[in-house]
């Protein structure tokens, strides 16, 4: 798959896990929509694990600490709403 087919992927699968069991509830896609930055930070911490699974090239984030945090919240947030 090319990186754009990928980031589509990840997107369509991520909004999946937002939503949970509630398919009309709306992505965040303005700072003023509520959740918007929980939305980012995770979806930023899952497409770095999402590309380094796709490409297998290690990608290093400036805060590891912070992102292993958001991407532990996304895998709960998937597991919670049967994706993980």
């Amino acid at each position: 798959m090319s990186v754009i087919d990928e980031v589509r992927a990840f997107k369509a699968w991520y909004d999946d896990v937002w939503r949970g069991d509630d398919p009309d509830k709306p992505i965040p896609e303005s700072p003023l929509d509520d959740g918007y930055a929980e939305y980012l930070e995770g979806y930023n911490a899952g497409l770095g694990a999402w590309m380094e699974r796709a490409t297998g090239k290690k990608v290093v984030p400036s805060t590891v600490k912070s992102v292993a945090r958001m991407a532990t919240a996304v895998l709960e947030r998937a597991k919670r709403n049967g994706h993980g």
